[in-house]
């Protein structure tokens, strides 16, 4: 894409320029790819010059492929440079009801020294088994370059900590993902159970017993 940008002149720099930040604003919204036209045709009418083509769907889902590229460019560069990350998953669903597991990736960067959580991929389960989630996890960390079970490639940083729900499936104590992943890698890896979750398990049984919070559920 850098490439290519390189060969058109300023004007033209400027309008892709609108076209990906319009792109970004949808995808960092929530909203649906289909709202990228919707907003190209607003500022058409406002007076920006924004050209006649690259205006559909499909732009959209190419610009943020290509800012998803640099992206992920970008985290397997500073996986060269740290030297400990933590792994982050859970699962859920998208539209068509199909298992997914989201994978992120949490370390200190290497220039600004402060924590950075990256999302490292959303991958389709297999399985909703603790072979499928650790799968999905293996994949998912792979794309920011790093090789889950083996921690001794040269100049990949060590997982040191891994956080997910407390599911039987995370967290069983024979052939959990936890589990799998300690059995995996060369050094001591902290367990944790999010604390959100845990947050809510709690919330959950304090409206099971306590009556302000019951009656705040039923309204």
């Amino acid at each position: 894409m850098d490439r290519a940008l390189a060969k058109v002149n300023q004007s033209e720099v400027d309008r892709y320029e609108k076209l990906f930040n319009t792109a970004y604003a949808v995808v960092k919204n929530n909203r649906p790819f289909s709202d990228y036209s919707f907003m190209c045709d607003i500022q058409i009418k406002n007076g920006m010059q924004l050209g006649n083509d690259h205006l559909g769907r499909d732009a959209c889902v190419n610009f943020l492929k290509a800012m998803s590229g640099v992206l992920s460019d970008k985290t397997k560069e500073h996986m060269k440079l740290v030297r400990f990350i933590s792994i982050m998953s859970d699962g859920s669903t998208d539209s068509s009801v199909t298992e997914q597991e989201s994978v992120l990736i949490r370390y200190v960067h290497p220039e600004t020294h402060e924590p950075v959580t990256t999302l490292a991929s959303i991958e389709n389960l297999e399985s909703a088994t603790a072979d499928g989630v650790y799968a999905a996890i293996k994949s998912g960390v792979s794309k920011c370059g790093i090789t889950l079970g083996n921690n001794e490639v040269e100049g990949q940083p060590k997982i040191v900590c891994v956080n997910m729900d407390g599911a039987a499936v995370n967290m069983g104590a024979k052939n959990g993902v936890a589990k799998q992943i300690n059995d995996q890698v060369n050094n001591k890896v902290i367990v944790m159970h999010c604390v959100a979750h845990k947050l809510e398990l709690g919330i959950l049984d304090a409206v099971k017993d306590v009556v302000y919070l019951k009656n705040l559920k039923m309204n």
